[in-house]
């Protein structure tokens, strides 16, 4: 029998296009999941959430691994709250579907419970050599208990810096030193600078649901409080300390999501900035700009920091190639060119480290010294509803500053017990 020739290309064509669609349907697997005989890796990450972090990270850091290894990761940005539960499900047996994960510091111990996690201590022989830095071990109330093992590595750290615009330094007193300041000197400089200018120049994050609690946190801790901690003695010195210099505070504030715009742009001259931001604004202009550690009170010089850690599923299809992928993240010089590559962060590899010497990094140098002999704390892991609790620290810090205009004690007694309210009871 003849064929139409329209029906004979038409049913050609068909035929070739299911063929290609089957063969993609081999090679590639919807919505993330793993394609069965074929080497894949899930990496999960509370990291490089950005289109640009992001595509920096598959190019540059995964693909490199990818050829070696002859293997496909698939990098999924995500919120770690949401995985957890996904993971645990309502009836204790759900399952994200990831190999390998990149924690926020005070998660590591929530995941730790969950018995998911290989135990990476003997294969402690592939990081010989490699000089980790924890700085759960520098916080009072890490409960050393739950590190034994070694079940996640340090990926990357950040911190706190001061940021000064050089218009500032005409108004220094005499005899003040930029990188050994203590709170009071602040105080005092910040005055003389708004009694010239007319307003306050210090300017910080203060806007809703943005950094104003890590900032003020760190001011506490410098003068012996905890974190989150804004009503015992400790930090009553301290609320006393920043209404001293509340004048020299910039009545922008509550407008800053970030400060580098504000910096960069010369509406403020001194800023408490996260160190990838300090490090944005000072390569902006680096003739323009100093970076120096946070201020210190009576106690140190405290920062609320913040660590990620990598860490790999005993159940992971390919357990040997994610092993090897957190190996190759924590090589020195892959470990570095992560922490640059992403803004900023402070490698937290001592190697990594020395690599540095050769280029001008600020940002990481004075971090490093905050990290290395600052009173530190992080967020911690036993509060539920840790965006209302930053409401409450925030509406006290306007109160007491900006309406009370004294260290209203009963206030913030008050405000303390319903941060407690959301402590998870143990």
């Amino acid at each position: 029998m003849l064929i139409d020739k329209k029906e004979g290309l038409s049913a050609l064509l068909s035929t070739f296009l299911l063929t290609i669609l089957l063969t993609l349907a081999s090679c590639e697997a919807g919505d993330g999941q793993k394609v069965e005989g074929r080497k894949e890796i899930v990496l999960a990450s509370r990291l490089w959430s950005t289109p640009r972090e992001r595509q920096f990270i598959i190019d540059s850091v995964l693909g490199p691994f990818e050829k070696e290894n002859g293997v496909r990761v698939h990098l999924q940005t995500v919120d770690e709250e949401e995985l957890l539960s996904a993971t645990i499900g309502e009836d204790g047996e759900g399952d994200a579907g990831f190999d390998v994960l990149i924690s926020y510091i005070s998660m590591v111990e929530r995941w730790r419970g969950t018995e998911l996690f290989l135990d990476l201590e003997p294969r402690q022989k592939l990081w010989e050599g490699r000089s980790f830095m924890d700085i759960r071990s520098t916080v009072k109330r890490y409960r050393r208990e739950e590190a034994e093992g070694t079940y996640f590595l340090p990926l990357a750290m950040d911190s706190y810096l001061l940021c000064v615009n050089k218009k500032a330094l005409p108004y220094l007193p005499k005899g003040y030193d930029i990188d050994d300041l203590t709170w009071s000197e602040l105080g005092h400089w910040l005055k003389v600078i708004a009694a010239a200018r007319g307003e306050g120049k210090f300017g910080f994050s203060a806007a809703t649901q943005s950094m104003l609690i890590y900032q003020l946190g760190g001011i506490i801790l410098s003068y012996g409080g905890g974190f989150p901690d804004i009503s015992s003695p400790a930090a009553l010195d301290a609320w006393e300390a920043l209404l001293s210099f509340r004048d020299g505070i910039s009545p922008r504030i509550s407008d800053y999501e970030s400060m580098v715009a504000p910096m960069v742009e010369g509406k403020e001259w001194i800023s408490l900035v996260h160190n990838a931001r300090a490090g944005a604004i000072y390569q902006s202009n680096p003739e323009q700009f100093i970076l120096s550690p946070p201020p210190k009170g009576p106690a140190g010089r405290g920062a609320i920091v913040g660590m990620s850690l990598v860490g790999v599923r005993k159940d992971a299809q390919n357990i040997d190639l994610a092993v090897a992928l957190v190996e190759y993240m924590t090589q020195p010089a892959i470990n570095l060119h992560i922490n640059l590559g992403i803004g900023g962060f402070v490698p937290p590899i001592r190697e990594a480290f020395d690599l540095l010497e050769a280029q001008k990094q600020p940002a990481i140098e004075h971090s490093m010294r905050v990290l290395s002999e600052g009173v530190l704390d992080y967020i911690p892991p036993d509060f539920s509803e840790w965006a209302t609790v930053k409401l409450i620290v925030e509406r006290a810090f306007f109160k007491i500053l900006f309406e009370d205009g004294y260290v209203n004690k009963e206030y913030l007694g008050e405000a303390q017990k319903k941060i407690e309210d959301f402590r998870k009871k143990r």
